[in-house]
């Protein structure tokens, strides 16, 4: 699925990135970061009920029950009060808590465990070498996250995206908000613009329909929507935004750049 006519990326001189499910898969990530937690919701209501094995829930359900969670509370958050791995922590305990129909609640630490294991969440397999190509392309490459740049940094130094060069790291605490917030996204127009490049030369590549793609549009950013999920024009019709470019992986978008094989 692609959607990339006329795109030129000798257009742009910076790609901004959003990380988590663009880059790095999130949905693994979070799947594999819970597994302890999900084995402890299931002998949880396996013991205080007579639910069925089939009616457990699954990696999925904790996915997608743990990221609305987590969206929901960063609507009313501050990085400058409260971290991004905190929000994860938080997130995870109250969709474990939700699942497990109010019968086991992760401690502080099995929480704390989850959200630490951001910085070791496998990239897509496509990542790397796309980000690669671009690179040699000479276009700069900035990462713009929810997350803290200390984690970032464990990302992109030790973490899955350590065999890329990065111009800028652009964390939550540096900026002070959180996605959806035109503050992040101003946060990278205002690192272009000191380094010598306008607007129309940076071009947004997320997977975030509405946390990316909807106030990046509304500042006058282009974008690709990177629909790793295949939620497909089902999920743009739901979330309402339709950026301008769409594709379903990094390797689309760098062989539609004319970069790929």
């Amino acid at each position: 699925m692609s959607h990339l006519d006329s795109l030129n990326l000798s257009t742009y001189k910076i790609l901004a990135f959003d990380i988590m499910g663009t880059l790095v898969d999130e949905k693994i990530g979070v799947e594999t970061a819970s597994t302890s937690i999900l084995s402890k919701i299931h002998s949880s209501l396996s013991s205080s009920s007579t639910t069925p094995t089939s009616s457990l829930p699954t990696p999925s359900d904790l996915y997608t029950t743990f990221t609305t969670t987590l969206n929901t509370l960063l609507t009313s958050s501050s990085p400058t009060a409260t971290p991004y791995s905190t929000i994860m922590a938080a997130a995870i305990s109250t969709a474990a808590t939700t699942l497990s129909q109010n019968t086991y609640t992760p401690t502080p630490s099995e929480s704390s465990a989850f959200a630490a294991a951001l910085a070791h969440w496998p990239a897509f397999p496509d990542t790397i070498p796309s980000l690669r190509l671009l690179s040699a392309a000479g276009i700069t490459l900035v990462a713009l996250s929810n997350m803290e740049t200390s984690v970032l940094s464990s990302l992109t130094t030790t973490g899955a995206l350590r065999e890329v060069e990065w111009a800028a790291l652009l964390g939550s605490d540096i900026i002070g908000a959180f996605k959806p917030d035109e503050r992040m996204n101003g946060g990278v127009l205002g690192w272009a613009e000191k380094a010598g490049t306008e607007r129309e030369e940076v071009l947004l590549v997320a997977n975030g329909l509405g946390s990316d793609h909807r106030p990046g549009m509304g500042m006058g950013i282009e974008g690709v929507w990177v629909d790793r999920y295949g939620g497909g024009e089902e999920e743009m019709g739901r979330v309402g935004v339709r950026p301008r470019w769409w594709c379903g992986s990094m390797e689309e978008l760098v062989r539609a750049g004319g970069l790929g094989e």
